[in-house]
């Protein structure tokens, strides 16, 4: 019975996207809410789920397709489409970055709408849907963070070892085309960039990015 609870709870969190609370879990599994904290805990100290913290919500999702989304955004590839644009496209490159990131968006949303539905269902604000994607998807290296300030506006935080100075340039403009389009999408609003810093420290050639969101 317990192994077969266990088994049900890892099968239903593989079909969801982006993973799912204990409420749905327990909706969904027609169980109550204090037997699947139980089993979830379990199965994290198996090493088989892992947990964000969004907001109010927890979400779940199944070590090994959370291992297999992050390989779908290779950091080395990234980095490497990067410099290779350095040389192809030179100065222009950076302002091709931010465009490449809103088209890229752009296309996800026109193959892949499922994903979309599943983030709509936590009933997050965007600003903490960009969390859920960039835990998602981005690797241990570098580090981000979402900083919620209000409906209308956030920080993002991003810092630790990307790539050699000119590659980031561009991944930095690509990374706000992608937001800016997401969001734009996602709630029929315009966003615009507030504050931005980027600290390089050459003791280890990593760096601090900072960018301020807005909502109008």
């Amino acid at each position: 019975m317990e192994e077969n609870l266990k088994r049900r709870i890892l099968d239903i969190l593989y079909e969801s996207d982006i993973g799912l609370t204990v409420s749905e879990i327990a909706r969904s599994l027609r169980i109550s809410r204090p037997t699947v904290y139980k089993y979830l805990s379990e199965l994290k100290a198996e090493g088989k789920v892992k947990e964000f913290s969004v907001g109010a919500y927890r979400i779940y999702v199944p070590t090994y397709k959370f291992e297999s989304a992050r390989k779908l955004i290779s950091k080395k590839l990234l980095c490497a489409l990067a410099h290779a644009a350095t040389k192809v496209f030179g100065d222009q490159s950076v302002d091709i970055g931010y465009e490449l990131g809103i088209n890229l968006v752009r296309s996800f949303f026109e193959l892949y709408g499922d994903h979309e539905k599943q983030l709509r269902k936590l009933r997050l604000n965007v600003f903490e849907q960009i969390r859920v994607i960039l835990q998602l998807f981005l690797e241990e290296e570098p580090l981000t963070d979402v900083i919620v300030l209000d409906d209308n506006r956030c920080i993002i935080r991003i810092y630790g070892e990307i790539c050699p100075e000119n590659a980031t340039k561009i991944l930095i403009q690509f990374l706000k085309g992608a937001i800016k389009k997401f969001v734009e999408l996602t709630t029929a609003r315009k966003l615009r960039f507030g504050a931005e810093r980027i600290v390089q420290k050459e003791e280890n050639n990593s760096f601090e990015i900072t960018l301020e969101l807005i909502l109008e």
